[in-house]
């Protein structure tokens, strides 16, 4: 690779995003795999609370609460995770970042996108992604894939896995509205095919996106 890229991939729970994001960090060299908001000890403790609150509602109560709380991840993966690596020549891959932000608390928040970019703007030096693939399947496809990962992890169901259907077709569904705000950046992927199918359309991405520039 000629220049480190900052690449986040986003989708809703089961969509193929772990997949891909070792892919793509074994295909790329010099490269970095790190995830948000859990990549940093402060972003597990976030997840935590806010994953407890999806059903007590009693620990938070406002929607810019919770965007406050992921903020100030965003803030400390940034300064110690996301731009060290950067300025050290790797190409940063993220499972999840701002824009998770921006569906969950922006648009099924009904927080305005443009609010909380003026918030970051005066406050924290967030870098943006130069390429963002959302992976869109629909959510009712994405249920074996949760439940077999789970079965070979031995990981528990969370509060995120037992949301209701409608649930994550709001996600989706703010994922693909997202697209009309960065209709450059983000790229919308076709995620109930083969996975190398996926990977392969991803790459060829970036390998434009390299040569332009």
């Amino acid at each position: 690779m000629n220049r480190p890229l900052l690449i986040s991939i986003e989708g809703i729970d089961g969509s193929g995003k772990s997949t891909l994001i070792k892919k793509l960090h074994e295909k790329i060299p010099n490269s970095l795999a790190t995830q948000s908001p859990r990549g940093t000890p402060l972003g597990q403790k976030v997840w935590d609370l806010v994953t407890e609150n999806l059903v007590s509602r009693k620990l938070i109560t406002n929607v810019w609460t919770e965007f406050f709380l992921f903020t100030a991840n965003h803030n400390e993966h940034a300064l110690t995770t996301v731009k060290p690596n950067l300025a050290a020549g790797r190409t940063v891959i993220i499972d999840r970042y701002i824009d998770s932000t921006f569906v969950y608390q922006g648009i099924r928040g009904k927080l305005p996108i443009d609010k909380l970019i003026e918030v970051w703007q005066n406050t924290i030096d967030i870098p943006f992604p130069d390429l963002t693939f959302v992976l869109d399947i629909e959510p009712n496809k994405t249920a074996e894939r949760i439940n077999k990962r789970q079965q070979e992890t031995g990981e528990e169901p969370n509060n995120w896995d037992n949301s209701k259907l409608e649930f994550h077709q709001v996600i989706r569904n703010g994922y693909l509205e997202l697209k009309e705000y960065f209709p450059e950046r983000i790229q919308i992927i076709k995620a109930d095919r083969n996975q190398e199918e996926v990977f392969k359309e991803v790459w060829g991405i970036i390998k434009d996106k390299l040569n332009n520039k």
